[in-house]
């Protein structure tokens, strides 16, 4: 989707930058951009360790990373060719908000993270028992209500 006020890329579509962002490096220089915004992008990622440091290149100090991808009880998740990763609730916190070996040092800090049931749908109650215990929701009874679409996780440019 089209989000307004914002540089829209993809790797072709109706967008205002064409731009294969599997190769890396990308064009944008350090420390230039205020907010990335990836929306199931991330699964699609073979490297997906790369892009993350990507963003933190690319990411002002303090800027917003907001990603959104399949949860992993999804079907669609789990069933797209094109996917090489799949994301739980604490996957993006667990790697990107603490020192991990991949990036040698903290990337982010966590600001935001939820598993979404349904999107367009987050009234019904299911989401409200989500919200209240995500954990509980993944180990015993996601696959009871058809598992969840997708995990949606802020986090803030830790700068080094």
């Amino acid at each position: 989707r089209q989000i307004d006020g914002a540089i829209n890329v993809d790797i072709s579509g109706n967008v205002d930058e064409i731009f294969d962002l599997s190769h890396l490096p990308w064009k944008w220089q350090n420390e230039t951009v205020d907010v990335i915004i990836m929306e199931h992008f991330l699964e699609h990622m073979k490297d997906m360790v790369g892009t993350i440091k990507e963003c933190h290149r690319i990411l002002k100090p303090g800027g917003e990373l907001i990603i959104t991808v399949p949860h992993s009880s999804s079907v669609i998740g789990n069933g797209c060719i094109g996917h090489y990763h799949t994301f739980s609730y604490n996957t993006l916190k667990d790697y990107l908000s603490r020192d991990f070996y991949l990036f040698g040092h903290k990337m982010f800090e966590t600001v935001h993270q939820r598993i979404v049931w349904q999107p367009h749908y987050e009234w019904i109650p299911i989401q409200w028992l989500i919200d209240l215990s995500p954990r509980a929701f993944e180990r015993f009874w996601c696959y009871w209500v058809g598992g969840a679409c997708e995990v949606r996780w802020t986090g803030l440019k830790v700068t080094i």
